[in-house]
């Protein structure tokens, strides 16, 4: 789910689209309804039904088991209080109580007291999807970049530079940078006195006025001269996280339709990544730091090797400006190229050798004391795994430290500590975890690393990815050590984002704020401290109502359960109380209309598990999904007129009809708490991949199922990227017979007569009384931030178009998207003679009778994509939304 979906129908993103979208949407008529939050935050880590916000702090770590207060909230993992992924923080240099924070898609949160409680002030936004933020404090300006940074396929593409002077009341868009890009940092110019010098790094380049177009991953820029370059210079690095990739043609050949310098050339996703300097920051002034061959000449990683790539330069007073710090992403690694050295100078490339088989795709850090003249590598993936890290993921053989370095890495010198040179004695650095350099070891942070590992470890965690995983069943990693002997207390959330070193207003004294997958975490040290990992207290989430649900389900009595990124089943209580109920990543999900106790929570890839008691025991009922046969975030639903009736979206569609049944029985003879599971309650329906007219690769993306009548949307490749060419979709159906409806050149597309377009199917909804009546709603491919043709794929067919009907049972369909603004849609809810669609861009109601005049429904729901849509089996007038960043909002239907 990404930004081809937004790119779609074109073959380009054009310029201008996604504000045209917006623009539309705000012109159409609005409704009298009004939305609002179903729970308040934060997202609690353990069961709760404390009148506080989550319990408070205990000794020992939590249970899911049927005492609430079990542990005193904390969870299983080491959790108090969870919110959604941050990309980036700001701080108002003249007090230190005073931040921003931007969670991925929940726009921008303040806070004036620490980081203790937190409120919205980027409602107003035209889309709730940021990736970076910085404070202009001599103009009292908040810039914020849109467009989600991450790279992941829920990544969502932004609506350019927006800037407020009124505390978020007002926003207006800069100039000169366009939409769709992906934010990855704004560096105010600390050698500009009057802060109107801004540099914005970005997927489409980097912006101080236009300049060149490529994914700028991070920029500095030294705030005082120096004899190695003056004050206002810039670095900049280009970093995809795949390197020079060549493009390929749908039958594997080399994508020959570039040119250079007149020539006819292949296509190559980032030709030139690298390190990019300049003295004064101006257009056209850049150079290129070009390192064609390893080892390189200037200390830094050679070209091919520079994937995703995060800088930190010395900001502290009377710190050395010139010291740079450079956390960089193999792209050979994620390639699938074996590369141990660094040195290699044809590394060995394989399908079976790649860099799962070093279960990371980091190389390392690099350090330069003469802004970029020299480098010196101070840290190689390999010393990540040394005993004595203090990591969670030791022992892990499919998940060690940088696992996801494509994904989440930052590098941040501590501005408070430095040597007589002024060089920073402290550097931290997020992967999965936080970690930074041994203050017992000298000479870690200017001297080159060495392979063979020392003793104490050179670089060591002081914010672990769990502190206890014994009753994990999902196949996340596990320290070995922390299933036998758990850490009390708390930690911070796996995979860090963001980072923020704010001094004490007194001196001395430093504050770390990180952004994790799991929301806002601080620790303050004195001077002469360190840091810890026991020293993190409950997590600064009070207020961040930003939670990334797949997908919400409501039960009679009220209960709200959903799949959250990385926050794993959520559950609301009719009492208004949220929290979680099974860790890792969560995604779409079932409930019992009837018995809110019943629940289905789905882990990666189809991996599903089912609880009889609300969440304190789980069994897993997989039917035997993988990364082979269904996606990553794997469609499952449930039949709205027989609770129990569920579809669950591989390959080899999956049908259950009586899916809460309890999977356990006790053998004969043997103790009562002791069961064997016998029931896993699936059975395939129907054979994506051996049915005639099929591909063996269709995967499903989009269920929808009434009695006996389901419609299956699929795709494969479903991902261009990862997967490979050509992307292609489809729907099977049931009505009539199991069977793949024909469309093999989208034909009049979209007409009465026509078929569907060829692209991404992000829902099917039947209409309640005619099965033959289906509604698809459409992205582009599923990866939302590719557009299509952006690596060689055909354009030819992906047609026009978001929302669509047949009334024959899919064998021809009619577009219906009228005045709905052309973005992404995802998700259609039927309720009397009113058609509901979800969208990247609000939600919107028109008449199923005549379709296609759409209004802008309700008002106080965030700019946030709307995931998908449920009414209440209690009382239909009660509609609940899963958005993608704002957590579940509800409405009240007249």
């Amino acid at each position: 789910m990404e930004v081809a979906r937004q790119a779609a129908p074109f073959d380009s993103t054009a310029p201008g689209a996604y504000d045209a979208a917006v623009a539309q949407a705000a012109q159409l008529p609005t409704t009298t309804h009004s939305w609002s939050p179903y729970a308040p935050a934060p997202l609690c880590a353990a069961p709760t039904t404390s009148s506080t916000v989550c319990p408070p702090a205990g000794a020992a770590n939590g249970s899911y088991g049927s005492d609430p207060t079990a542990g005193s909230g904390v969870g299983k993992l080491g959790f108090r209080t969870l919110s959604g992924r941050i990309t980036s923080f700001a701080t108002d240099p003249a007090n230190a109580l005073h931040l921003w924070a931007s969670p991925t898609a929940g726009g921008v949160f303040e806070s004036t007291d620490g980081a203790v409680t937190w409120k919205s002030v980027g409602d107003r936004l035209p889309t709730q999807v940021v990736g970076a933020i910085a404070y202009d404090a001599p103009r009292h300006t908040l810039l914020v970049g849109t467009g989600d940074n991450s790279f992941g396929g829920d990544g969502i593409s932004g609506h350019g530079l927006l800037l407020s002077t009124n505390d978020g009341s007002t926003w207006s868009r800069a100039a000169g940078v366009p939409d769709l890009a992906l934010s990855f940092r704004i560096v105010v110019s600390p050698a500009d006195p009057t802060g109107k010098t801004i540099y914005f790094a970005s997927s489409k380049g980097l912006f101080r006025s236009c300049f060149f177009a490529s994914i700028v991953s991070d920029v500095v820029v030294k705030g005082s001269k120096s004899s190695n370059a003056p004050a206002g210079a810039v670095m900049a690095v280009v970093g995809w996280r795949a390197g020079s990739r060549g493009d390929t043609n749908p039958d594997g050949s080399k994508n020959m339709s570039c040119t250079l310098n007149g020539a006819t050339t292949q296509c190559i996703q980032a030709p030139r990544d690298g390190v990019y300097i300049s003295s004064s920051g101006a257009p056209g002034s850049f150079t290129y730091q070009d390192q064609p061959t390893a080892p390189s000449t200037n200390g830094f990683a050679a070209n091919r090797f520079v994937g995703r790539t995060a800088l930190g330069i010395a900001h502290g007073a009377g710190q050395n400006n010139d010291a740079v710090y450079a956390l960089v992403q193999d792209a050979q690694k994620f390639q699938g190229c074996l590369d141990v050295l660094d040195t290699a100078s044809s590394p060995a490339c394989s399908t079976t050798v790649n860099g799962e088989t070093y279960a990371t795709v980091l190389d390392g850090m690099y350090a330069s004391y003469n802004f970029g003249h020299s480098w010196t590598k101070i840290m190689d993936f390999t010393q990540t795994k040394y005993p004595g890290t203090n990591s969670s993921l030791i022992g892990q053989p499919g998940y060690s430290p940088g696992v996801q370095a494509w994904y989440n890495l930052w590098v941040d010198p501590d501005p408070t500590v430095k040597d007589a040179s002024g060089n920073p004695q402290r550097v931290a650095f997020g992967l999965e975890e936080i970690w930074e350099n041994n203050l017992t070891v000298p000479g870690v942070l200017s001297t080159a690393y060495t392979l063979q590992p020392p003793a104490p470890a050179p670089w060591h965690v002081v914010g672990r990815y769990w502190n206890a995983c014994t009753v994990l069943s999902t196949g996340v990693p596990c320290n070995p050590d922390l299933k036998s002997n758990p850490i009390p207390g708390t930690t911070t959330h796996p995979d860090q984002h963001a980072s923020l070193f704010v001094p004490d207003a007194a001196g001395g004294g430093v504050t770390l704020y990180a952004g994790s997958d799991g929301g806002v975490f601080k620790q303050h040290v004195a001077s002469g401290s360190d840091f810890t990992n026991d020293q993190w207290g409950d997590g600064q989430n009070l207020g961040l109502n930003t939670l990334q649900p797949y997908d919400a389900e409501i039960a009679k009595d009220g209960t709200v359960v959903s799949g959250a990124q990385d926050n794993g089943e959520d559950k609301i209580a009719p009492d208004g109380h949220i929290y979680e109920i099974y860790g890792g990543d969560g995604f779409y999900n079932t409930i019992d209309p009837n018995n809110s106790q019943s629940i289905i929570e789905e882990y990666t890839y189809g991996a599903s598990s089912l609880t009889n008691d609300g969440g304190a025991t789980w069994f897993n009922i997989s039917p035997g999904c993988d990364s082979s046969n269904s996606l990553f975030a794997t469609p499952i639903e449930q039949d709205p007129t027989t609770p129990g009736h569920v579809i669950e979206g591989c390959t080899q569609i999956q049908e259950a009809t009586n899916a809460y049944a309890n999977p356990c029985a006790v053998p004969p003879g043997a103790p009562a708490n002791q069961c064997v599971l016998n029931n896993v309650p699936f059975t395939v329906a129907f054979d994506l991949g051996t049915a005639p007219s099929g591909q063996t690769n269709n995967i499903p993306s989009a269920i929808g199922v009434r009695g006996s009548n389901i419609y299956v949307g699929f795709c494969g490749y479903c991902d261009v990227v990862t997967g490979g060419l050509p992307f292609h979709s489809g729907i099977a159906t049931s009505v009539g017979g199991w069977h793949i409806i024909s469309n093999p050149l989208c034909a009049n597309c979209g007409t009465p007569d026509g078929t569907l377009p060829q692209r991404y199917i992000t829902s099917t909804q039947l209409d309640p009384v005619d099965p033959n009546t289906v509604y698809v709603s459409m992205g582009g491919y599923g990866r939302r931030w590719i557009p299509p043709g952006a690596i060689g794929d055909a354009v030819n067919r992906v047609g026009d178009g978001h929302l669509f009907v047949s009334h024959d049972a899919g064998v021809h369909f009619t577009n219906i998207s009228g005045n709905l603004p052309d973005a992404p849609a995802n998700w259609t809810v039927i309720r009397g003679g009113a058609l509901y669609v979800a969208t990247d861009v609000g939600v919107f109601t028109s008449s199923t009778t005549s379709p296609g005049s759409f209004s802008r429904f309700g008002t106080g729901l965030p700019a946030s994509p709307v995931f998908t849509l449920r009414l209440s089996p209690a009382n239909d007038a009660l509609m609940i939304a899963a958005t993608y960043g704002r957590g579940v909002y509800k409405v009240t239907l007249h």
